[in-house]
């Protein structure tokens, strides 16, 4: 699978419980998240810093993190590479940790990714969202917005829905923010919108005024402390069964960039959701 500038992935990273590598782990009992590295990050540094690391060993996850070929020398985030191909390249790497590894459970695969992976992400579980239960986009965006299926493309969800939660924060980049306005970027609110009609809840007008920041009614609000310092809002809208399929997250202060404690934020709400491998139905489970 070559990108237009006429290399992929080469590389990536498994972070790999012990047990599934020893063989002891039972089949289909160890979850799979697909991690997807920033623009200018390396992917060891990124699942790190975002603290990915210590929840795989905490929870027993299985992590897998592709090397874009924008770190290739000569190559540039600003060119096409590798977004042309990720739809493909992504999908086809999760498939390989799934039948190379029988202690990965199908049920239970994600995807998030921070910036640059965070659109990664959304094109993954955009092209294939029946490999994934959840998926959580960081600080989302690249200078071409966040990806927007084919007719094709779209059509898959009239079969499957994908659980998601979007995350930003006060100084991040103006596709998940706008600072200006106080409000949700122009990019999240159009990919938010998009996968409330894939979920099946209805359409989104978005109406700033009454619902500050989010501009919709969330069925739930929490807020917290990160790291015990930074307030950290999560928004929760549910479909028609009372299951959160759509969340954002926004915390204060923080600009873009990599924390602790954002893999923490996407594995809490990821670690809900596992779709159903005879019917492709989505349990939630907390």
């Amino acid at each position: 699978m070559q990108a237009e500038n006429g290399e992929y992935l080469s590389t990536w990273y498994e972070f790999l419980p012990e047990e599934v590598l020893d063989g002891t782990a039972k089949e289909h009992s160890i979850p799979l998240i697909l991690c997807n590295h920033g623009g200018g990050d390396d992917p060891v540094q990124a699942v790190d810093e975002l603290g990915m690391i210590t929840i795989a060993g905490k929870e027993r996850v299985a992590l897998v993190a592709p090397r874009y070929a924008t770190d290739m020398p000569g190559n540039s985030m600003m060119g096409p590479s590798p977004f042309d191909v990720n739809g493909e390249s992504l999908p086809a790497l999760v498939q390989y940790m799934l039948d190379t590894y029988p202690a990965l459970d199908p049920e239970r695969v994600y995807a998030t990714g921070y910036s640059m992976g965070g659109a990664a992400t959304v094109c993954a579980i955009e092209t294939a969202p029946k490999l994934f239960a959840a998926g959580v986009p960081m600080a989302a965006g690249t200078r071409w917005g966040l990806y927007i299926p084919t007719e094709e493309e779209a059509a898959v969800f009239d079969e499957c829905d994908v659980a998601m939660m979007f995350t930003t924060s006060e100084f991040d980049l103006p596709s998940a923010i706008d600072q200006a306005a106080g409000t949700i970027g122009e990019g999240y609110q159009g990919c938010i919108k998009l996968f409330a009609e894939f979920n099946e809840m209805g359409e989104l007008n978005y109406d700033f005024e009454a619902y500050p920041f989010v501009g919709f009614k969330a069925d739930k609000i929490v807020t917290t402390l990160l790291n015990d310092e930074y307030e950290n809002k999560t928004w929760y809208f549910n479909n028609e069964a009372g299951i959160p399929m759509i969340s954002v997250n926004y915390t204060e202060l923080l600009p873009h960039g990599l924390h602790p404690d954002y893999g923490t934020l996407a594995w809490n709400f990821m670690k809900n959701y596992r779709r159903d491998a005879e019917t492709g139905e989505i349990i939630y489970a907390k």
